[in-house]
């Protein structure tokens, strides 16, 4: 029965994930839509955290709505991190260097670290989940 509801969880938190994503300006912009996979899904050990990895390719390099701006025509893959805590979307980086949420590059502070063991997820030097 705890599995039952385990799995659950996690389908829920990829498919909100996936929402997320697709509906981000970076991935409306010019990303191709069939190439979205989950690579990973796993709970931290804080209550009702989710961590949900995607994968997808764009036509063009960058970020966000690169409307107007001069472009080299290169497929771009791209990875992913979304944090979900209790339903909510508390973070979603694109390959460790823009913040999709604020959409902006992420400059030399810490703005996404998930501890090895699952203990806690940072955000701009904040714990935001602390370790059992």
């Amino acid at each position: 029965m705890i599995e039952n509801l385990f799995k659950k969880l996690e389908q829920t938190n990829r498919r909100l994930c996936y929402f997320i994503l697709i509906i981000s300006s970076t991935f409306k912009f010019d990303s191709l839509s069939e190439s979205v996979r989950a690579v990973r899904v796993y709970a931290l050990r804080c209550p009702w955290t989710w961590i949900v990895e995607l994968n997808f390719t764009c036509r063009h390099p960058g970020y966000g709505d690169r409307t107007g701006l001069i472009l080299l025509e290169v497929l771009t893959d791209h990875e992913t991190s979304v944090v979900v805590q209790k339903g909510v979307v508390i973070s979603a980086v694109i390959d460790d260097s823009w913040d999709e949420v604020d959409q902006k590059f992420i400059g030399d502070q810490l703005s996404l670290i998930v501890a090895t063991d699952k203990d806690a997820y940072y955000s701009d030097n904040v714990k935001v989940c602390p370790a059992p």
